[in-house]
């Protein structure tokens, strides 16, 4: 609502409700449009003390119009010193911002892919991968598995003379272990580490070849020893080539 409506209503309000009044209606238009309400806020302000007297001169409503001038005086003054306040604001918004600016041009933040190359680069990588090049056959109680052909061996972690990997890093390792049985026989096996048994093995079929995967994850510490062995008497033929042992370090710790 405009101050043009606000002050009009109240004196109107008042002229209607009164019995005797010496203000006409001419009169109250005279003293509305005898305040330029396009000015701005401050000339405004000082017309509004000059207007009471020549309200009271002529009416009977003056004291409505000393307490719309109040009321106007006091929430023009507050909208100045709210004005104050978000100049303040914004001041101090503009300081924050090239304070955090300055920071960041002179500390930049490493990015996610930095921060894993960097963390990459200072762990040695373990892989390794390798097979049979022959059958096994005749296999004892207790036999290591040698896979003897070298596919993959990084960190050489693993001995293909043995048959035996060992722990270089302390960290979780994943293995993966197949085994084909010679035709119409079979054979037992299993993963050790050290002189635990972690997963067996069973692969065996009739008139036919029978074969056998375990995908493991595993918690080694660094000189631990992974291989694969025979478990029984009758675990007595193992067919190379597409007899598999690997394994690779996932996360160091």
């Amino acid at each position: 609502m405009s101050l043009t409506t606000i002050l009009f209503t109240a004196l109107l309000g008042t002229w209607q409700t009164r019995s005797a009044t010496s203000l006409g209606a001419n009169d109250i238009s005279k003293i509305i449009h005898g305040v330029d309400f396009r000015e701005s806020t401050k000339p405004f302000l000082k017309k509004l003390p000059f207007l009471p007297m020549r309200v009271q001169l002529n009416c009977s409503c003056a004291r409505e119009i000393e307490e719309i001038r109040d009321q106007l005086k006091y929430e023009v003054s507050q909208r100045i010193e709210m004005l104050g306040t978000i100049e303040l604001f914004i001041s101090e918004i503009f300081n924050l911002k090239t304070l955090v600016n300055s920071k960041v041009v002179s500390s930049p933040v490493e990015q996610p892919n930095t921060i894993q190359a960097t963390a990459a680069a200072e762990f040695e990588e373990i892989a390794f991968s390798s097979r049979l090049s022959h059958h096994l056959t005749n296999l004892k109680p207790d036999q290591i598995v040698i896979f003897d052909q070298l596919l993959t061996n990084i960190g050489s972690a693993y001995d293909h003379t043995t048959g035996i990997f060992n722990c270089p890093v302390s960290g979780t390792y994943q293995f993966f272990v197949k085994i084909l049985s010679g035709f119409n026989d079979k054979v037992e096996t299993a993963l050790i580490v050290n002189t635990i048994e972690v997963t067996r093995l069973y692969s065996g079929a009739q008139h036919a070849h029978g074969s056998s995967t375990a995908p493991v994850i595993i918690l080694l510490e660094k000189g631990d020893q992974v291989f694969v062995k025979a478990l029984y008497q009758k675990s007595s033929h193992v067919h190379g080539v597409y007899s598999t042992f690997s394994g690779y370090l996932l996360r160091p710790i």
